[in-house]
């Protein structure tokens, strides 16, 4: 016999297992999201804190840099310079110990804000050394109080879902694949047993008359081999009905089985007398011919030898 070259007749489902693969694929993917999209966030949320960090670092040096210069040339107190400094500031508060940790100078409403960025500076002053804290408004943190963080969390979440999903539908492609060549190779065990089975000659065709698939039988009716079955179709053997009207039956026949008598033409070239059964089947959007042959030839000649002594019997009377 030969392979049918698509599925025909039979439906194995296939093994539910299989799926359960692209479900944890799915259930890991999920958690991999979760912890992509707080990895995501956590690492643009330190970095924007880092650069606003060193911005704030950047003008609370400034302002050092200032009261020291206004200090010695205008040859004023440190704590009326800083208060006159930061008196006009509005990006930072400051607060100004002594040695001994006594408040000497602090900006009005230092606590009455819940600061997020944070610098401790030294100077000396006269000889004694003071400690100036920095700590930023809330101006300030609403300047450097990026949404970027969310928005590249977002657009990392995105990127991982796309490649989470082109991954499971790669992985679902991969099973399907696998387990449509699993029904394929058991609805060929399947047509093999059936066909190998039959002492009928049976023959699948396509819609155009090719052979796709037969029992052994056939071919040893028509006296054909297996390296000939390939290449042979409908016109190859019938001899009954002419090549232009073959079309036209494939197309009219239904899945109601229809019997008739026809002559099969073999590789030797003589004809033999068959009885067919046919039928049309269907397997997804495509159509085969299913058709059951036997040789009736011995019966045929049996007939025709009863006609023959009949018509000499009824001469001789």
């Amino acid at each position: 016999m030969i392979n049918i070259p698509e599925r025909c007749g039979f439906h194995p489902s296939p093994p539910a297992g299989r799926f359960t693969q692209s479900r944890y694929v799915a259930i890991v993917g999920a958690i991999l999201s979760l912890v992509v999209l707080y990895t995501v966030w956590s690492a643009s949320a330190r970095y924007f804190y880092s650069e606003a960090q060193k911005d704030f670092a950047s003008r609370a040096g400034e302002h050092l840099q200032l009261l020291g210069e206004r200090v010695h040339e205008h040859n004023r107190p440190p704590v009326e310079a800083a208060g006159k400094i930061t008196a006009h500031r509005d990006d930072f508060f400051l607060e100004i110990t002594d040695s001994r940790g006594a408040v000497l100078y602090m900006t009005p409403g230092r606590d009455d804000y819940a600061s997020e960025h944070f610098v401790e500076k030294r100077m000396s002053v006269y000889g004694e050394p003071w400690t100036l804290r920095y700590a930023s408004t809330s101006s300030f943190d609403a300047v450097h109080k990026s949404r970027l963080p969310i928005l590249f969390a977002v657009g990392g979440m995105v990127l991982h879902l796309l490649l989470l999903y082109i991954i499971i539908e790669l992985l679902r492609s991969r099973i399907m694949h696998q387990a449509k060549a699993a029904e394929l190779e058991n609805s060929r065990e399947w047509l093999d047993t059936i066909l190998n089975s039959s002492a009928d000659a049976i023959h699948i065709l396509d819609t155009e008359g090719r052979l796709v698939a037969c029992s052994p039988s056939f071919l040893q009716m028509l006296g054909y081999s297996d390296a000939d079955a390939p290449n042979l179709s409908v016109y190859d053997w019938e001899t009954k009905f002419p090549a232009e009207a073959i079309p036209v039956m494939i197309e009219s026949l239904s899945e109601v089985p229809r019997r008739f008598e026809s002559l099969f033409r073999r590789k030797d070239g003589s004809i033999i007398d068959v009885e067919t059964t046919i039928r049309a089947i269907s397997e997804g959007n495509r159509r085969f011919v299913y058709a059951s042959s036997r040789d009736i030839s011995e019966r045929k000649r049996a007939e025709q030898a009863l006609r023959h002594e009949k018509e000499t019997a009824q001469n001789y009377l």
